[in-house]
């Protein structure tokens, strides 16, 4: 299965940009123009893998914007004011939650300049598409709700016949305990589409400039209608969309208010882009109501059964190579009430366990570098019933039966 690497040049990018705004900060120009040309580099390499023509132009104009920062500041002149802040705030992945504005904490920033501003947006939305890997095949069990899945989109692209108008769901919530293969179902959706993949979460589409986390949204929703057909995945949706009221600041209510007119902007009409909304949460209960209603499908995505555990361990234990001495139906009634996540990472712990057993020397062999390691052998021996549960002792499930009573009664309203 392909990696995607998007996340690891994210990352490579934002630390070269924090290491060359602080030496910038310390009036060190030349190291920080160096490190600026560094940030360009990855960018360019950032840039070739872009899954669409839009995103590779998108980032190679920030490779020259990097650049020109680093031409500037080897000439000792000091870089654009805006040109810093907006360094500064094109992270990828970056945890805002410590500067969100909130009803008693401090005064949030002011706003920025207007141009800035959509320069920044555009940069955090490219930066959140993604190739899906992910098929069908992957997931095991799920049937009646990848059924569900691929009727609403069989819907949309069918010829029908003359004076017929029928549709399907333009919007989906997904909803149920952690690791259950919401976003798997997400990704494959995309897949199969051959669509561009959102995949959002919340610490994209906050901003420590004030309202311009709403801005951020309304960039998401643009640019997806631009790029259709699209599927836009929002995980752990009740964490910005969450019940408004109570101690909610003015900067998250205006970002609910955002997600509502957004949602109700795309009406399903014929001359509309396709544009598929898959947002996914483990606390429904904790939404607000009008978001709820906005969804005209909710798919609850429970824990696998015997049938689909048993088909996400083979999944798992096929990937690792290993050979494994103990049957599936055995595997699918030891681990009754385990996510699928939980699952794949039992197995990883596993097979660790048995690597570090049979390689006892091989931290130590670590130690001589990659030419050494190269020239030895991995020791390995087939996973045997006491690995199984002696993991599984270690590692109990997490999900409760009374978050999967609440996730019930919730679904039955």
């Amino acid at each position: 299965m392909p990696v995607d690497m998007s996340g690891s040049f994210g990352s490579a990018i934002n630390a070269r940009l924090a290491d060359a705004k602080k030496l910038e900060k310390a009036k060190n120009l030349d190291q920080a123009a160096t490190v600026y040309r560094q940030a360009a580099y990855l960018m360019r390499q950032f840039a070739d893998i872009a899954p669409l023509e839009d995103v590779r132009k998108s980032r190679l104009a920030r490779v020259e914007h990097l650049l020109s920062l680093a031409d500037s500041l080897d000439q000792n002149e000091q870089a654009p004011r805006t040109a810093i802040r907006r360094t500064a705030n094109t992270s990828v992945g970056e945890n805002t939650r410590s500067v969100r504005p909130s009803a008693s904490g401090p005064a949030p920033a002011p706003p920025r300049d207007s141009a800035d501003a959509n320069e920044d947006f555009e940069s955090q939305i490219d930066q959140l598409i993604t190739r899906a890997s992910v098929s069908w095949d992957d997931i095991a069990g799920l049937e009646e709700t990848q059924q569900e899945i691929k009727m609403t989109y069989g819907l949309e692209f069918v010829q029908k016949p003359l004076g017929v108008d029928i549709r399907g769901w333009r919007k989906i919530l997904l909803y149920g305990p952690p690791g259950t293969g919401k976003t798997l179902l997400a990704s494959a959706t995309s897949n199969h589409l051959d669509a561009t993949f959102y995949s959002v979460r919340l610490d994209s589409l906050l901003s420590k400039w004030f309202g311009e986390s709403s801005k951020i949204v309304h960039a998401l929703f643009e640019s997806a209608a631009s790029h259709a057909p699209s599927v836009v995945f929002i995980d752990e949706l009740d964490s910005v969309a969450g019940k408004r009221g109570g101690e909610q600041s003015s900067a998250d209510l205006k970002l609910v208010n955002t997600f509502l007119t957004e949602l109700d902007g795309f009406k399903d009409k014929d001359e509309d882009p396709f544009v598929l909304i898959m947002a996914a949460t483990n606390r429904p209960w904790d939404l607000d109501d009008a978001i709820i209603s906005r969804f005209e499908k909710r798919i609850a995505v429970p824990l696998p059964d015997l049938e689909a555990r048993k088909g996400i361990i083979d999944i798992h234990l096929k990937k690792t190579g290993f050979q494994n001495k103990v049957s599936l139906d055995a595997l699918g009634q030891m681990t009754e009430g385990y996510s699928g996540r939980e699952l794949d990472q039992i197995i990883r712990g596993l097979v660790m366990n048995i690597v570090t057993e049979m390689n006892p020397d091989l931290a130590d062999l670590a130690d001589l570098g990659p030419q050494a390691l190269s020239k030895e052998m991995l020791q390995l021996r087939p996973i045997k019933l006491p690995d199984w549960a002696g993991v599984l002792e270690r590692t109990p499930a997490k999900t409760t039966q009374e978050v999967m009573n609440r996730l019930k009664d919730w679904g039955g309203k």
